[in-house]
């Protein structure tokens, strides 16, 4: 479980994402949700698309680099909550590989 929290001129909005199963805050709705956002007036959209019964769990998954898999993936979300007359919200996440690391 991840959270991220960043600050804009009315508040603070907060980011809550799972990369291997549902959110530990679900929104008011009580829907399952791989992410979502509370902005700064304490209302949550999903970012990613619902969990539904018998449907592909959200996200996909991809290399940053198809010619250097070490750099590591990027996890994406889509299908959210409509957050203008012609998108929904969505979250990109970006994992990149340390070679520093053991």
């Amino acid at each position: 479980m991840y959270q991220l929290d960043y600050h804009v001129a009315e508040g603070v909005n907060k980011i809550e994402f799972n990369l291997c199963g549902p959110t530990a805050h679900p929104c008011s709705d009580l829907r399952e949700d791989y992410a979502n956002m509370v902005n700064y007036n304490n209302t949550c959209n999903h970012l990613s698309k619902v969990v539904e019964e018998g449907e592909q769990k959200p996200g996909v998954m991809s290399l940053i680099s198809d010619r250097n898999p070490s750099l590591g993936i990027i996890m994406s979300y889509e299908g959210g909550n409509q957050c203008n007359a012609t998108s929904k919200y969505s979250l990109e996440v970006q994992i990149n590989c340390n070679p520093n690391l053991d």
